[in-house]
């Protein structure tokens, strides 16, 4: 895809090493790619950095990077995150479906976010992140 894909490919390899910032700032520049061809290796990014900060340990001190550039991912494929949404709550024990669904609408529209490649929307991503983070990952880790 022409849209994010050039200036993603050439962060992917700083963001993997914790620098998401870098990612942040390149995606920030396109907004939104809209209904554009996703590029396999951002989609994977997208894969990796969800499941990476709800599923793993991660570093708090890198937190708010790794949200603006998980705002701007979903804002590229935003069916791919829902798909990955329903997969991590299938492979939930049945009894933290309904937890984990209500934090999900949490995170997507909590505090007014509406799904348009702003700061301010960014700002509330990553406030609703972390409250998704705090209320989330305490189940989902001890399985």
């Amino acid at each position: 895809s022409v849209c994010v894909c050039h200036s993603v490919r050439v962060c992917l390899c700083l963001c993997y090493q914790n620098h998401c910032a870098t990612l942040d700032h390149a995606l920030q520049k396109t907004r939104s790619c809209g209904q554009a061809v996703f590029d396999p290796a951002v989609r994977r990014f997208l894969e990796v950095l969800f499941h990476g900060y709800v599923l793993q340990p991660f570093d708090l001190d890198n937190l708010e990077a790794a949200s603006s550039a998980l705002f701007y991912l979903i804002l590229c494929d935003q069916g791919h995150f829902t798909a990955l949404v329903q997969d991590l709550i299938a492979r939930q024990p049945a009894a933290h479906h309904a937890r984990l669904s209500q934090e999900v609408r949490l995170l997507l529209s909590d505090d007014g976010l509406v799904w348009v490649g702003d700061s301010v929307n960014r700002r509330r991503f990553h406030l609703n992140f972390s409250s998704f983070l705090m209320n989330v990952r305490g189940f989902l880790l001890c399985r």
